[in-house]
Parts: structure tokens; C-alpha cells; sequence
């Protein structure tokens, strides 16, 4: 990304100061960074390095004193933004009975015991600072363990985790393990009984994941034939997956029901078994009208080796075809 963008034609930031502590940390941090996710690599030429001094409420300034909208908040959990009072008054208050103990301390117990009634399905919580130190944790190792231990025993253990599809574990002599873990992939947005949209797979269960980054199309209920039809699409055709916003069961002429997808102002009509052979008539129909600059509001591809296109769509009444 650092290397193939490079900023437009907005004024050119002034980095002096940046540029010094970017040669710095060359020199002391591999990558100049201690986080992949906030590294140089991840902006745009010409608008980093960046190094922050301060921020406030849903701003930063860097070290040149150059002012921004810090949209990231560290990539999600400052909801609150930099700096807010109440958020200052209950870390003083925290730190002022001490910081850092080498055993329990009350709010730990606390907030494990409102997370699990918050999270309904949580059963134990368990706090770790990476997605590393919760595959160990999942891993449940004893203190005299080996590595020439079951390998397999361990990989089941990791296959077990919500979201995860495969584990494979191995040796790397002479003491250390290898670890590939293969997550399930997601194919939708579900609203959950809380009101909060939470990724399901093509099961519809739910999985663990964070919605940061993820675009999926956003269904109503956990119809396995709707979030089947989702995963057929994005495992034949992931751009067209890419483009659809929502699905949703409606009604079929032969029973039954059908997959109704909304992307964007057109709307496709699938059977709830369709193939990659109806996916593809699908893509090609969509190509061919949009090199003849047709427009329309519906491909019908319920009927079988027929797509029906509708300038406008069923939802406000039979349209030409």
C-alpha cells in the first residue's frame, strides 16, 4: 500500500518532525513499529509517517502540529474518543489504589461477571491481549508439557473454538510448536436478540469475529437456505458477493420460496438450490446488459436454463420483460 499510493493533490503535510522519529525508530523498532495495524505501511505516501503527540476527543496532532480527524481510535475501542473526562476520572481514581498486582484483583472479577451477562453465550471469560495468547490459552498446555506431546490432541483442542474451521499443529524442533489455525468463513450479517448485527457462517451460526473490516450482506433470520445461497455465491463468485448488500427469503411461484438479493438498485431472484451453473448465467446476463447499456431492476433466475430481466422490479409490480 506505502510503496503503490501516493497522496492527491490536498497540500502536502509538513512532516519534518515525523520524518526525524521515523528515522529513529529505523534504527531501534523492526518495521518502526511495535503494531502491524498503525506501521507506516498501512497510510499513504506523503501523508506518513506520522508520529502523534497528543489528541483530544475525535482529534490528534502529530509532532509537526499538524491537526486530524482520528477516524481509527485506535483501531475501534475508543469509542469515547482521546481524552474524555469520565474516562480520565475513573483511570485516576483506578491508579491512584495502585496499577499493576501480581495477584486477583476485585475488578477483575467484576468485569468478567458483567461481560458474562452481558455476552449471553459466554460461559468462563478468560482476558488476553492478542488473538496469540488466546490459541495458546485454548491450548490448555500443563507446565511439564513437551513438544513431542500429541500434536493431535492439541489441534482438536483448537477445533473446538467457535470460528475456527481447521487446526493443524506440528513440531519445530528442537522446542517449539507450529500453530495454523483456518477460521470459518463468514457469509452474513445477522441482527442477534440484543438488536446488534453479529457475522454468521453458512450454517447461520453465529461466529466470534469482529465486525471491524467486515462488508457482508445483512440478513434477516438465520434461514439456512438464504445464508447457503450467500456461501455458493461468494465461494463461485466472490466480486459479485462483494456487491450484494442484503438477502432475504420471498415467496416463489412453484413453492417452496426463493433467495431474493439486493445490490444496490438491482435485485436478483435465485432458487433456494441454486447452482454455480445459475450464478454464472447470472454474472453473464448482468455483463452483457451493462456492455449494452440496458438498464433494468431484476434478474429472475428461478426458471430453469431462463433468467427473466425486469426493468422494474416485482416488489412494485409486474414489469416489462
Amino acid at each position: 500500500l506505502y510503496s503503490q499510493t501516493a497522496a492527491g493533490p490536498a497540500p502536502k503535510l509538513a512532516l519534518a518532525q515525523s520524518q526525524a522519529w521515523f528515522a529513529r525508530a529505523r534504527k531501534v523498532i523492526p518495521g518502526c513499529s511495535q503494531t502491524f495495524s498503525k506501521g507506516y505501511t498501512q497510510y499513504v505516501q506523503g501523508a506518513s509517517p506520522i508520529f502523534l503527540e497528543r489528541g483530544k476527543g475525535c482529534r490528534v496532532w502529530d509532532v509537526d502540529g499538524n491537526e486530524y480527524l482520528d477516524f481509527t481510535l485506535s483501531q475501534g475501542p475508543m469509542i469515547l474518543g482521546h481524552s474524555h473526562p469520565s474516562v480520565l476520572q475513573a483511570v485516576n481514581e483506578a491508579t491512584a489504589c495502585g496499577q499493576l498486582y501480581a495477584a486477583q484483583h476485585l475488578a477483575e472479577l467484576e468485569l468478567a461477571e458483567t461481560l458474562k451477562r452481558l455476552i449471553l453465550c459466554a460461559e468462563l471469560v478468560r482476558f488476553s491481549s492478542t488473538g496469540s495468547e488466546a490459541v495458546l490459552a485454548a491450548l490448555r498446555l500443563a507446565p511439564q508439557a513437551s513438544v513431542y506431546d500429541d500434536t493431535d490432541m492439541l489441534a482438536e483442542r483448537l477445533r473446538g473454538l467457535d470460528g475456527v474451521a481447521d487446526a493443524v499443529v506440528s513440531r519445530r524442533p528442537p522446542g517449539s510448536l507450529k500453530v495454523i489455525v483456518r477460521e470459518i468463513e463468514p457469509v452474513a450479517l445477522l441482527m442477534n436478540g440484543r438488536g446488534a448485527l453479529e457475522p454468521v457462517d453458512a450454517d447461520g451460526r453465529a461466529l466470534p469475529y469482529d465486525l471491524t473490516g467486515l462488508d457482508l450482506p445483512v440478513v434477516p433470520a438465520a434461514d439456512s437456505a438464504v445464508v447457503g445461497v450467500l456461501a455458493r455465491v461468494q465461494a463461485f463468485d466472490p466480486a459479485l458477493f462483494q456487491t450484494i448488500d442484503a438477502a432475504r427469503r420471498t415467496p416463489s411461484l412453484r413453492g417452496g420460496g426463493a433467495v431474493l438479493l439486493e445490490l444496490g438498485a438491482h435485485r436478483v431472484l435465485l432458487g433456494n438450490d441454486a447452482g454455480p451453473e445459475v450464478i454464472e448465467a447470472v454474472v453473464l446476463v448482468a455483463r452483457d446488459l451493462a456492455a449494452r447499456r440496458r438498464s433494468y431492476a431484476e434478474l429472475d433466475a428461478r426458471f430453469d436454463g431462463q433468467i427473466v430481466v425486469r426493468r422494474r422490479s416485482r416488489a412494485a409490480g409486474i414489469g416489462s420483460v
